[in-house]
């Protein structure tokens, strides 16, 4: 009767946090609003890209792989909401989330410029990297009707997206609170 018990309470670790489980909740409305809603009401001619500006924030919060899995998932969503080809975004999101956390991962700890620099970093990445990754794909792309014009108020719509989700974020980094990663500390 012990053993099964002590199976069944190990069995438990494997069970996603109830933070994991409101990350995922977050970043899928954040998908649903930003594939449905937000195509509507363009600002500046460019519409916010909130996962992945919530990814982006929360790779420079902490140091570990959390903000690449969220990433991906956030990815995916954006994915299977939109008419972007299956697994582009869940790519570029994980790809953009271990950059963004392996340049600027815990590092922020007191200010909001470090990611601000990063979304803007990211942003930059991204809309070239998507309308290459479209291209691969055999979607005919445009190249000077879509960069040229789209990718600075694209810059800025991000950053004022980061701004109305750096503390939401933030909050919800501290909910989550992900434990810290081994590090090796050599002897002196």
């Amino acid at each position: 009767m012990v053993s099964r018990l002590g199976t069944a309470a190990r069995g438990a670790r494997w069970l996603p946090s109830p933070g994991t489980w409101a990350a995922a909740l977050f970043l899928a409305l954040l998908a649903l609003v930003q594939t449905s809603v937000l195509p509507y009401f363009e600002i500046l001619g460019a519409q916010p890209s909130l996962v992945l500006v919530s990814v982006v924030i929360l790779a420079t919060m902490q140091v570990g792989t959390r903000a690449l899995g969220l990433g991906f998932a956030g990815g995916l969503m954006v994915d299977l909401f939109s008419a972007a080809p299956l697994g582009t975004n869940a790519l570029l999101f994980t790809l953009i989330a271990y950059v963004a956390g392996g340049g600027f991962g815990g590092v922020d700890r007191a200010n909001a410029v470090i990611p601000a620099a990063a979304v803007v970093l990211a942003t930059a990445a991204y809309y070239p990297s998507v309308l290459l990754a479209l291209q691969l794909q055999g979607v005919d792309v445009v190249w000077e009707a879509h960069l040229p014009a789209r990718l600075w108020p694209a810059i800025i719509v991000n950053l004022g997206a980061a701004a109305v989700l750096y503390y939401p974020v933030r909050l919800l980094e501290r909910w989550t609170h992900g434990r810290p990663i081994p590090t090796y500390r050599g002897v002196r």
